[in-house]
């Protein structure tokens, strides 16, 4: 039996209840599957056998397809967020960005899918996406211009999360004002969960957490740097992270596993 999470959920950094029944599990499987190393090593203690890292893919083809077939529900530039309560401190940092952004650019419009706290509903501007069945998935992350992926960077859970937010923002396509195809851009806090996956200012941007404002202000005002991105976002996230090429060694290790060779 193998189980795979994307986070540490023994409850040691972050109280989320779960973290008895989480440890129980991992102790109870043959083998755990993440999607980092340092997720790996914050698991070790509670596992049969040290858990393999299988970095996260998506199927590029779908995801890309089913976003290029869908409506924008709202006109105009859009960022915002994508994710669940868990991020409820984590969403704060740009806050002051964004309600600058809203009051100084016409036009934009702030979104959140999945979970929207009290501070964001307070934003100008603000629109709350319906929750959608996952095979509708790539609709939601469509609805995105700017995909903002901040986290606490002293957060030792953070510390164990993927970068599955900036590969599915890069997947989310759709035609650009040049007529070209390219994804959502994600900006994200310079961290390195983050860092393995998003090239600061070619696939994405990277930001400290007391320059979302700069950051997301050049962003707007450089329609070239956003199309740019936009376009090397979804070639790097098909040529790097599609389940097409990445099966083989999810494969691989699935076979050693159960030849008993991990």
């Amino acid at each position: 039996m193998v189980f795979d999470t994307d986070d540490d959920l023994t409850d040691e950094y972050r109280k989320l209840g779960r973290g008895e029944d989480f440890k129980g599990v991992l102790r109870d499987v043959d083998y755990v599957t993440v999607s980092t190393p340092y997720l790996r090593d914050c698991l070790a203690p509670y596992t049969k056998h040290v858990p393999v890292v299988l970095p996260n893919h998506v199927d590029a083809k779908w995801f890309s397809g089913a976003s290029l077939g869908s409506e924008r529900k709202y006109p105009g530039l859009t960022i915002g967020f994508i994710g669940t309560a868990s991020h409820y401190d984590d969403w704060k940092f740009p806050m002051e960005a964004l309600h600058r952004l809203a009051m100084e650019y016409e036009g934009i419009c702030i979104l959140a899918a999945g979970y929207a706290p009290d501070y964001l509903r307070a934003l100008p501007s603000f629109h709350e996406l319906d929750p959608v069945p996952y095979v509708m998935y790539p609709s939601l992350m469509r609805q995105f211009d700017i995909v903002c992926c901040s986290l606490d960077a002293e957060d030792g859970f953070n510390k164990s999360k993927s970068s599955i937010k900036a590969l599915e923002s890069m997947a989310a396509a759709r035609v650009l004002p040049n007529g070209k195809i390219g994804g959502a851009v994600p900006v994200c806090t310079n961290m390195k969960v983050y860092r393995r996956t998003v090239q600061n200012k070619h696939n994405g941007l990277l930001t400290d957490n007391d320059h979302w404002y700069e950051t997301l202000s050049h962003l707007i005002d450089d329609r070239l740097l956003r199309q740019r991105l936009a376009m090397q976002g979804l070639t790097w996230v098909t040529k790097n992270r599609d389940i097409r090429q990445g099966h083989r060694k999810w494969g691989l290790a699935y076979q050693k596993m159960m030849e008993g060779r991990i």
